[in-house]
């Protein structure tokens, strides 16, 4: 089974308690439900397409598919926002991470840098094994 966000809207003015987001949940290449969280706290509000609240065909299957719904919707939403500001940070600059670096920290240039293939291979070879990556190369097509 295929399951995916898609349409993620994070509203960071909004956001207080908790993340305040909407997005749709796709099942299978199907729109199956929207869900959202007004940043307040508390669980995230999923609507089912069929609105059979608990009877629901795309519900049972989601439900069947994670152990938490909630949790999954949550760091799901987490890892696309920080993927788009990555996206976006990397069209102005460098980002690498380095041996020591948390997972979700990254480091950047003053001046600005903006990446080339040369320049990753100048950073290779001044960081040797402490690079762990240069997170421009996500985004090289």
């Amino acid at each position: 089974m295929k399951v995916e966000l898609r349409k993620v809207k994070v509203y960071d003015e909004m956001s207080r308690e908790t993340t305040a987001f909407n997005a749709e949940l796709w099942i299978d290449g199907k729109l199956a439900a929207t869900c959202m969280n007004d940043g307040g706290g508390g669980d995230h509000m999923i609507h089912y397409v069929d609105r059979h609240h608990g009877q629901s065909a795309y519900e049972t299957a989601f439900d069947a598919w994670t152990m938490d719904a909630d949790l999954w919707i949550g760091e799901e939403v987490e890892r696309i926002a920080l993927e788009k500001q990555l996206r976006r940070s990397c069209g102005r600059n460098t980002l690498i991470r380095l041996e020591g670096d948390a997972p979700n920290e990254w480091r950047t240039f003053k001046p600005a840098m903006k990446y080339t293939p040369e320049f990753g291979v100048q950073l290779r070879a001044k960081h040797g094994a402490n690079l762990i990556e240069i997170i421009n190369e996500r985004f090289v097509k």
